[in-house]
């Protein structure tokens, strides 16, 4: 069971965050994602945050806490991410 994955330097793009996010939604005890330093832009936030939902609509409901640290990450990314972190159960966003 799978409860922390820290993927920092591993050259993750949006695209493979894509991917992620799908197999998140079958981790059931996931509770710590670190993606920081990696090549993560806005578009791979609009797929982190259809994964966090809001609240109980989440896909992956027991991740807590997520460091998105050293990517290409714009405000406006920065916004959605917020905005879908306080509708959410999520409770740690760096």
């Amino acid at each position: 069971m799978i409860t922390d994955l820290v993927l920092a330097n591993a050259r993750i793009t949006s695209t493979g965050l894509r991917f992620l996010c799908d197999a998140l939604t079958f981790m059931d005890n996931m509770f710590y994602l670190d993606l920081s330093q990696n090549c993560i832009d806005d578009r791979g936030v609009d797929y982190l945050s259809e994964l966090l939902g809001e609240g109980n609509l989440s896909s992956c409901p027991s991740l807590r806490k997520i460091s998105l640290l050293g990517n290409r990450i714009t405000v406006e990314g920065a916004k959605l991410l917020t905005e879908s972190a306080l509708s959410g159960n999520l409770e740690y966003l760096k």
